[in-house]
Parts: structure tokens; C-alpha cells; sequence
């Protein structure tokens, strides 16, 4: 694991400062308004940069490098990126995979007790 922290760049922080509170690609790329493919490239160079292959050894460079502080790192993802929408697979499903899909996502109350699915036939 390499010590300098000078090669990455605003961006890459931002980023590894997100890895680092346990936030997935979804939920970094919904905060940031990149794609997905997006944060797994700069996660790539990331990775490369600092030496390490793994989002913990990541973390554990963010904290010790200071660009995390310990608070920061245990925290649970910050609400916003926690409300990250849940997209649809984008490839072709067959009907009852869809189906079943959306059943099991529609029920996913944002509060209060979580409803009955609804049938499908």
C-alpha cells in the first residue's frame, strides 16, 4: 500500500471518501450524478494509484492517509445516497422474472409496516 496521497485526484477522494462510509457504485454514482461505469473506473485508478485491490484496504489507506476520519469511515452512508433509486435490470428478463421483480420491489415501503404482495395471476 503506497503512503503518497498527493496522486489522486479531488475526485478520487471524493469517491474513496464515499467507499470509505460503505457507500456500493450505486449509491456513490446517485450522490455524484455519474454513471456507474463511471465510479468503477475511477475505482480501478484508485486501486492502482494506492497500491491496494480491495474497498477495505482502501478504507484502511483513507484513514490512515487522513483523508477519512475514523467517525467517518463507521458511518452508515449518508442519507441521500442511502435513497438512491432501484433501477430495473437493464437487460431482457422473460415475463415472469419481470413480474416478479417488480412485485418484490414495489413492496418496499419507504415507512410504516410493509404491505401484502399483491397476486400475480
Amino acid at each position: 500500500m503506497s503512503n503518497d496521497s498527493s496522486q489522486i485526484s479531488e475526485r478520487e477522494r471524493e469517491i474513496l471518501r464515499l467507499v470509505a462510509t460503505g457507500a456500493t457504485n450505486q449509491q456513490i454514482a446517485y450522490q455524484l450524478n455519474i454513471s456507474v461505469n463511471t465510479v468503477k473506473v475511477h475505482l480501478r485508478n484508485i486501486f492502482g494509484k494506492i497500491g491496494v485491490t480491495s474497498r477495505t484496504e482502501a478504507t484502511v489507506f483513507a484513514v490512515r492517509s487522513g483523508l477519512v476520519q475514523l467517525s467517518e469511515a463507521t458511518a452508515v452512508a449518508p442519507t441521500a445516497v442511502a435513497d438512491a433509486p432501484l433501477k430495473r435490470p437493464s437487460r431482457c428478463l422473460p415475463s415472469w422474472t419481470t413480474q416478479m421483480y417488480l412485485l418484490t420491489h414495489q413492496n418496499r415501503p419507504t415507512n410504516g409496516p410493509p404491505r401484502q404482495p399483491s397476486r400475480l395471476w
